[in-house]
């Protein structure tokens, strides 16, 4: 994240790389709403870095 988005904070990365653990087990594991494990790695992805990028921009103003 500090690479590409320079707002980016450790709490906001941090956070966002555990969503993206989250959603890959979850889609590879259990199925979540039939989706296949060719899908893991963009859904875990977007999650993540929306999170991320969520969590960042709200520590920023703090």
């Amino acid at each position: 994240m500090a690479l590409f988005v320079p707002f980016a904070t450790e709490k906001g990365t941090f956070l966002g790389g555990i969503v993206a653990i989250i959603v890959a087990v979850g889609i590879s594991f259990y199925g979540v709403m039939g989706i296949t494990v060719l899908w893991v790695l963009p859904f875990s992805f977007f999650a993540g870095a929306l999170v991320a990028c969520t969590i960042s921009l709200i520590n920023k103003k703090e």
